[in-house]
Parts: C-alpha cells; sequence; structure tokens
C-alpha cells in the first residue's frame, strides 16, 4: 500500500462524490491507495456514496477535528498519509506530485497542501490566500493530531509541532459553500464553536475585540490580502468574515451573560 486518504465526513452527500471521483487519479495500476472514511452520524447519502469507492468507512463519535483525523490514522495501513475534507479536490498536477512523494521520497516526513477556495461560481486567487495546511505525513515521525473542537494542527508523539518543510506545487479545491445561504449557516456554527472553546478556555470577552476586530478582518482580507482584487465575490466574502469575527466575539459575550445571570439568580433564591 503506498498512500492511505483520511476523509472525516458529516453530511456531505453535496460534495463527496466530487471528491471520491477525483482521487481515482490516485489509484491506478502502478499505484496502490486506500480510502478511509471517518463519519460521525451523517443521516443523508453520505454512506451510500461513500461505499460506492471504499469498504473503509467508519463511525466516530464527534469530539473535534483532531479526534476524528487520529481514528482515521489509526485504520491507516499504508505508511504516507494524506488528509482530506470531504469538500476538497485534489487536482492532477497534485496527484502527481503525492504519487512521486509516496514512490521516490525517502528522506521527508512531511509536505504541506496549497488550497484555493472555489466561491460563487470563481476559483479564488487573493482573498483566503495564501492558504496552506500540512496533510501529507510519512508515520515514521509518529503523528499526532492536537487541538480543539475547531482548530487542530499535527504535531509529533512528544507534542513538538510537526513542520512540512516543502509546499508542493499542485492545489486542492476548496469547495467550502454550496451558497450564500449555507455560508452564513456554517459561519454561525463556527463562531460558536469557537466562542465556546474560548469560554471553556475562560478567555475573557473584551468590547474593543467585537468593536475593532471585524473591522480589522474586512481590511486584512479585502486590502492586505488584495481580495478586491477577486471582484464581487472578493467584497462578499471579505464582508462574511468580518461578520463571523463580530459573531464569535458577541456569542462569548451571550455565554458569560447567561453564566452571570445563572449566578445572580441563585443567589436571589
Amino acid at each position: 500500500m503506498n498512500l492511505s486518504i483520511v476523509i472525516i465526513t458529516y453530511n456531505e452527500e453535496y460534495n463527496l462524490e466530487r471528491t471520491l471521483k477525483a482521487l481515482s487519479m490516485l489509484r491506478e495500476d502502478d499505484f496502490e491507495s486506500e480510502i478511509i472514511i471517518i463519519d460521525s452520524g451523517s443521516d443523508d447519502n453520505t454512506e451510500v456514496i461513500a461505499r460506492k469507492f471504499t469498504d473503509k468507512f467508519y463511525f466516530n463519535k464527534w469530539n473535534g477535528f483532531a479526534e476524528q483525523r487520529n481514528f482515521g490514522l489509526d485504520k491507516s495501513s499504508a505508511e504516507w498519509v494524506l488528509f482530506l475534507d470531504a469538500d476538497e479536490v485534489i487536482t492532477e498536477k497534485l496527484a502527481s506530485e503525492v504519487k512521486r512523494v509516496c514512490l521516490e521520497d525517502k528522506y521527508s516526513i512531511a509536505y504541506k497542501v496549497q488550497l484555493k477556495s472555489f466561491y460563487l461560481g470563481k476559483l479564488m486567487k487573493y482573498t483566503w490566500q495564501p492558504d496552506i495546511k500540512l496533510r501529507l505525513v510519512h508515520k515514521s515521525c509518529k503523528p499526532i493530531w492536537k487541538g480543539d473542537f475547531v482548530h487542530e494542527k499535527l504535531r509529533f508523539e512528544n507534542n513538538e509541532v510537526i513542520i512540512g518543510r516543502d509546499t508542493l506545487t499542485g492545489y486542492l479545491i476548496h469547495y467550502s459553500y454550496k451558497n450564500l445561504h449555507h455560508q452564513i449557516h456554517k459561519m454561525v456554527k463556527y463562531a460558536k464553536l469557537s466562542a465556546e472553546d474560548s469560554f471553556r478556555k475562560e478567555k475573557k470577552f473584551k468590547l474593543s475585540k467585537l468593536l475593532i476586530n471585524p473591522i480589522s478582518s474586512f481590511i486584512k482580507f479585502y486590502i492586505i490580502k488584495r481580495g478586491f482584487l477577486d471582484g464581487i465575490q472578493g467584497f462578499i466574502a471579505s464582508i462574511i468574515i468580518s461578520i463571523y469575527t463580530f459573531m464569535k466575539y458577541a456569542f462569548l459575550k451571550e455565554l458569560y451573560l447567561k453564566k452571570n445571570y445563572g449566578r445572580n439568580k441563585n443567589k436571589s433564591k
């Protein structure tokens, strides 16, 4: 086995088939790969679609991205492991590079991969760029994913962060959102998760962050990262990113207000 491909899913019937079809480039005569899907309880056609392409479909109760990826890592049988999300599609150039690494590279332990977002009918070149993530790793370095519900990083067994020295020149196409409604729904979900994580870590709410950080986010993505060169899509994306930033601080404030209300209510009894 040359490569294990680990994908985590939850209700991904819209994206999954497109992702799995593209992976046929990594299942050719001269290259053997396995697809491992870790699902957290989909109630749509995700499993039906997945089983058209692999029999390695597993359920694991959701406890964050890191735990799902580690569950998939434990199920993998190849020395090289490529981690994907269900809405990421491998390009021909990247597939060729991954095969070369798995067959020929005897010295590196990890590689970074570029992601380019397909947004409102357009492949974005600036707004979310650079978007580079460590996704291809050799199991000899004993990798493990560490992180909370929202953010995760590949680390060595001793908890040291794994640093991929090289970035592959091919890229993944990231189909993040079906439409604006889906984006806003997803934005609210992740803003809540981010706020809950900050609340668990007892990070204090600051009014200055609620007021200033959304504006800073818009400036960062639209001006500094030159999102304006992506046209109207860049403008819309930058506005929504700034709203997401506002929402995560607003949700954090809400959690503290609920906590204080509960405390005062108990005192009054």
